[in-house]
């Protein structure tokens, strides 16, 4: 049982996972390309001040959709349904070529090649996956 008291302020980011994964756009394994291939990175956050920066008015720092453990997915406009309070921030790879807007980029300039950003907070939706819930 992880229990959080306090965090380094709200800007402070602790990640509790961080689980990087590469992918091309046109769904081809990475070969090292840094023009072509993407890193994700999926980044749970426990900070308790850390807010959700993702919202339904800010739907740039919100994924495109939110997929349930049956592979249902919630686009970020399904303002009834989306779990906003669960994300933190998103951001696409300068290289998508189909990145949906409006959307943020990701910094160009701190990984070799392009990235994805997917920074979690706890959140109920996150228990089916064993991720925390509560921060």
């Amino acid at each position: 049982h992880l229990d959080i008291k306090k965090g380094g302020g709200p800007k402070s980011q602790f990640y509790l996972l961080d689980i990087g994964s590469c992918w091309k756009n046109n769904g081809e394994p990475c070969d090292g390309d840094v023009l072509t291939d993407v890193t994700r990175y999926s980044e749970m956050i426990i900070n308790p001040e850390t807010p959700a920066w993702c919202s339904p008015n800010n739907l740039r720092a919100c994924p495109p959709y939110h997929v349930m453990p049956n592979n249902t997915k919630i686009h970020r406009n399904d303002t009834a349904n989306f779990p906003y309070g669960a994300y933190h921030y998103y951001c696409g790879p300068g290289n998508a070529d189909h990145m949906e807007q409006p959307a943020d980029q990701c910094d160009p300039y701190s990984n070799p090649q392009p990235q994805e950003i997917v920074q979690l907070l706890p959140h109920p939706i996150w228990a089916e996956y064993g991720y925390p819930t509560k921060p």
